[in-house]
């Protein structure tokens, strides 16, 4: 444990210099403030019917900004992770010291879960006081009326969940594909792809339709954790990590790794 606690350590600290701090915190606050004009926009011009709940309105442009955005974010993230070992050749330094491999990768994982959530709790945050924000704006929206706090706090829950799969997925590939276009380029079509195919039976099983799926699952009022979305991102999130673990075991034999 002290070994790991050190390895997590000297991985924040690695990131004083790089702009992995500053889109921790920016990305949250720009979905954020596009969601609530958009929101501003159409309650501006359209009247309130009365019943209608502003943060169903609200949450239908930030959940959706957000199923777009984060997996390619988290994406960025975990390419960024891993290249600053590869560029000052911190890995081939790492797996020669006395300590078992497995501390390494649970170390970048465990970096890039803090990673996200921070940015699911800016996110969370910025989304409950926005609506008040929003309330004091436009009266007539009547943010104070209706409060779904709890339902919120599910939607960021499995959120977190879900996306730890993405982290995984992404920080696996990014051990091979060193290139930021393809690392975050392909994400956003699978993202694109998941849109095509979400009436698929199955679309559960796709990864990178977790965000549209649990944001489909917010608005139909499914007020349950459990659901197959889930549990197929805990599925995949023990088999990426399996995946992962194998890899950093046998990384000397992949040749050209260490270059």
């Amino acid at each position: 444990m002290t070994y790991f606690i050190k390895l997590l350590k000297s991985d924040l600290l690695k990131l004083n210099g790089s702009f992995i701090f500053s889109i921790v915190l920016i990305f949250p606050f720009i979905i954020v403030i596009l969601a609530n004009v958009l929101t501003y926009s159409i309650c501006k011009s359209t009247m309130m019917i009365e019943g209608i709940n502003p943060w169903m309105i609200l949450a239908r442009y930030l959940y959706l900004l957000i199923a777009f955005m984060l997996p390619i974010i988290l994406s960025l993230l975990s390419y960024q992770v891993n290249m600053i070992e590869i560029r000052s050749n911190g890995y081939r330094q790492l797996f020669t010291m006395p300590f078992p491999k497995i501390l390494i990768y649970f170390s970048k994982i465990s970096l890039l879960v803090i990673l996200l959530i921070c940015i699911i709790i800016v996110i969370f945050c910025l989304n409950v006081v926005s609506g008040f924000v929003l309330q004091q704006i436009k009266p007539i929206l009547v943010f104070n009326k209706y409060f779904i706090f709890d339902q919120m706090t599910l939607y960021y829950v499995k959120l977190f969940v879900t996306m730890l799969s993405i982290v995984l997925i992404q920080f696996n590939l990014s051990f091979f594909i060193r290139n930021i276009l393809i690392s975050t380029g392909l994400p956003l079509i699978l993202i694109i792809l998941g849109v095509f195919i979400s009436t698929w039976d199955y679309i559960y099983l796709f990864p990178f339709a977790y965000g549209f799926n649990i944001n489909n699952e917010f608005i139909a009022g499914i007020n349950i954790f459990f659901t197959l979305n889930i549990i197929s991102g805990i599925v995949y999130v023990l088999i990426f990590m399996a995946l992962g673990l194998f890899l950093t075991m046998r990384i000397n034999r992949f040749k050209g790794f260490f270059n």
